[in-house]
């Protein structure tokens, strides 16, 4: 079949347009940092600003390759060649440009899953040192207070924080469950289309 191909469009316009996206972006995670001051996520904001950069670049080259697209059909339009000829290069176009296309959505897609991977491993060893500070701090007290240090509270607190921490993970498994889950819809929406 054919292939879509989108309008050509203003990349002067569009390149400004997300250059305001970025500097909306970090006006807000400027304005994050001083209200949060020390506790602010620096590489939280480091690994965010890279994956907009990389998604920056692949949508310049996806408009960039759209007009190309166009530029070669309307060349070929001009070269004047007889029906079959005609089509078989139109095809031979549409093949290239499809499988360029391919490229860049399975980039985003790896990217998305990378982006996906980060925040899950952030949570996970966020979840892991709070732990570690509670227990840290819990021992401080039982040193510090000795035979008064309530160890029943302790030992309730412990089983309250393992709770949440068993439904913390459940949470993480189911939601990676759902993401799998996208994945191989998409994947399966890919094979469809071609």
């Amino acid at each position: 079949g054919l292939v879509q191909v989108s309008v050509p469009t203003d990349l002067a316009a569009q390149s400004m347009d997300r250059d305001r996206e970025r500097q909306e972006w970090e006006g807000d995670q400027d304005r994050r940092r001083a209200e949060e001051g020390e506790h602010f996520d620096e590489e939280g904001y480091e690994f965010e600003k890279a994956q907009m950069a990389r998604r920056h670049e692949l949508e310049e080259r996806r408009m960039q390759l759209d007009e190309e697209i166009h530029e070669a059909f309307r060349a070929l339009e001009r070269r004047d060649l007889p029906g079959l000829i005609y089509d078989q290069e139109r095809q031979s176009l549409e093949r290239r440009h499809r499988a360029q296309m391919e490229e860049i959505e399975d980039a985003f897609r790896a990217m998305d899953e990378k982006a996906h991977q980060y925040w899950t491993n952030r949570q996970r060893s966020e979840t892991d040192r709070h732990m570690r500070e509670w227990e840290e701090e819990q021992e401080r007290r039982r040193q510090e207070e000795g035979e008064h240090f309530d160890e029943q509270a302790y030992e309730f607190e412990k089983a309250q924080m393992d709770r949440r921490r068993e439904l913390e993970e459940r949470r993480t498994r189911l939601d990676e469950e759902i993401h799998e889950a996208y994945r191989a819809l998409d994947e399966r929406h890919e094979q469809e289309r071609q």
